[in-house]
């Protein structure tokens, strides 16, 4: 960890009402092939414990997962915010969410690209499509051939193209929204950003400062949306809009644990 980084830990853990917001897949847990037995490490989610053990002090995991995926796979402790589908879905610490409303316009739409999606994963080992409540996914991170998973991921992202599913004038087209991440496209009928959906969360639970902490790149759109007094600190290698940045998933118990002791010093623990 860089001094700069560990002095900026300091400084924000002295907020009166800290945020701290955390990616779920390739910050906290290992990526898997298979997404359902993705959990976070035990470093991790004993910094995390730690966290929401402080007053004060609201911890948020931010995913691009749909809500019920997120909530199965993170096992978070009570009064855990969760916000799924890169925003678009909220759980609250007290249990309370938002559901996705899609007009017939935007459910014809997300059926449509997941028949397209579907057909170019079938007789691709590796290859496969996950759906969520306003978008679908091609995954390929199980492709073995590098070049194949990039004609496929290529041809996901034309299927957004289409002029039957694209943004016009007409009455019976929706935007379709395309987000790349690692080895995956996901095209959406409804837009989800992290970067708003942090603002939000900000203004609902009132901090006077957010901590963020992502890989990829939807959370550059987190990372963006702060403001002068937040960190963000971005696993892994690459450009990032972060001021901040950690080799990879390993090092992230050790930021949390940093931000967790730092403000355990000014303000005192729950029992």
């Amino acid at each position: 960890m860089s001094p700069e980084l560990e002095e900026a830990l300091d400084r924000i853990a002295r907020a009166p009402r800290l945020l701290v917001g955390l990616d779920f897949d390739g910050t906290l847990a290992p990526f898997q092939l298979d997404p359902s037995s993705s959990r976070a490490t035990p470093e991790s989610m004993a910094a995390v414990h730690r966290l929401l053990r402080l007053p004060d002090t609201v911890v948020a995991f931010v995913s691009g997962r749909a809500l019920g995926s997120l909530a199965e796979v993170a096992e978070a402790p009570p009064g855990t915010v969760l916000v799924g589908s890169h925003g678009l879905e909220t759980r609250l610490g007290d249990g309370t969410t938002a559901p996705i409303g899609l007009d017939d316009t935007q459910r014809a739409a997300l059926v449509e690209l997941d028949e397209r999606l579907s057909a170019l994963a079938a007789g691709t080992p590796g290859a496969w499509v996950e759906r969520k409540p306003s978008s679908v996914s091609l995954h390929t991170r199980g492709v073995e051939d590098a070049d194949l998973a990039e004609a496929l991921e290529e041809q996901a992202r034309a299927a957004a193209g289409d002029p039957a599913a694209a943004d016009d004038s007409a009455t019976d087209t929706c935007r379709v929204d395309v987000l790349g991440g690692k080895r995956v496209v996901e095209l959406a009928v409804l837009r989800g950003d992290k970067g708003r959906a942090l603002s939000r969360l900000r203004a609902q639970v009132r901090a006077d400062a957010v901590f963020y902490a992502g890989d990829d790149t939807t959370d550059e759109r987190a990372f963006r949306s702060l403001v002068p007094g937040d960190v963000g600190v971005h696993v892994g290698d690459g450009p990032t809009a972060a001021a901040h940045s950690v080799p990879g998933i390993e090092a992230v118990p050790t930021v949390l644990e940093r931000l967790a002791g730092a403000r355990e010093r000014t303000r005192p623990t729950s029992p």
